[in-house]
C-alpha cells in the first residue's frame, strides 16, 4: 500500500477524534456540541470525499491491490468506512421520504424520484450509483460497486465499476448488486440474487468472471 493509502486509512480515527472533541471540549452549550458532532458525523466526511474525488476521481478500473501507486477507491472507501461500520447513521434517513436519495446525490450518485429504500438496504460506494425513478429496493439489499478477487497468478485484483438501475425496477430482498451491473427498466430482480457472479444483469470484464 502506498504512503497516501496508509495515511487516508486514518480518516475514521480523525473523524472519531473530532466527534469526541466536540462532545467534551466545546463550550458548555448543548446546541454547539450537537452541531459539532453532526458536522463530524455527516458534513466532514462528505466534504472530504468531494475534495478527494476532485483530485482522485473514481472511474471504472481494474487495479492490483498490492501496487505501490495510490488507489483512489481505497481513499474513498476509508472516508466512507464509518457509515459502513455503523449502518444506523444512515438507516434513519430512509424513514423520511426523499432524504436518503438526496444524501446519495450529495455524494455524487445520480438518483431519481420516488424511490423506496428499505431501512436495512445499503449503498457501499455512494458515488457510483445511477438509479432511475420509482425503484423499490427491498429488505437488506446491498449495492457494492467494487469487487476484490484473486487472479490465476495469485494477485489480488480490485474491480470498480458504477451500478445502473433503470426506472421502475424492483430489487428483491437480500440481493447483492455488484460492480458493473445494469438492471433494465421495469425489471424484477428476485430475492437473494447475487449479480456479480454471472447473473443476467451482470456486466464484468472477462478477467473478473
Amino acid at each position: 500500500m502506498s504512503l497516501g493509502g496508509k495515511l487516508v486509512s486514518l480518516f475514521p480515527l480523525l473523524q472519531i477524534l473530532g466527534i469526541a472533541a466536540c462532545a467534551y471540549a466545546l463550550p458548555q452549550s448543548a446546541l454547539v456540541r450537537l452541531g459539532g458532532i453532526l458536522f463530524f458525523l455527516y458534513a466532514f466526511p462528505l466534504i472530504a470525499f468531494r475534495l478527494h474525488n476532485w483530485f482522485f476521481p473514481l472511474r471504472r478500473s481494474l487495479s492490483e491491490i498490492s501496487a505501490k501507486q495510490y488507489i483512489p477507491w481505497w481513499g474513498a472507501y476509508s472516508i466512507q468506512s464509518l457509515f459502513m461500520a455503523m449502518p444506523w447513521l444512515e438507516s434513519w434517513m430512509k424513514t423520511i421520504p426523499g432524504l436518503y436519495s438526496f444524501w446519495l446525490r450529495l455524494w455524487g450518485s445520480r438518483v431519481g424520484k420516488g424511490i423506496f429504500w428499505a431501512p436495512t438496504s445499503r449503498v457501499e460506494d455512494r458515488s457510483l450509483l445511477d438509479i432511475g425513478d420509482n425503484v423499490v429496493v427491498g429488505y437488506d439489499s446491498c449495492f457494492v460497486a467494487h469487487l476484490v478477487k484473486r487472479d490465476p497468478a495469485g494477485e489480488l485484483k480490485l474491480f470498480v465499476s458504477p451500478i445502473k438501475v433503470g426506472s421502475g425496477a424492483l430489487i428483491g430482498a437480500l440481493c447483492r448488486i455488484g460492480p458493473g451491473t445494469q438492471i433494465v427498466e421495469n425489471s424484477q430482480v428476485p430475492a437473494n440474487t447475487v449479480t456479480y457472479r454471472g447473473a443476467r444483469h451482470t456486466c464484468l470484464p472477462e478477467e473478473m468472471q
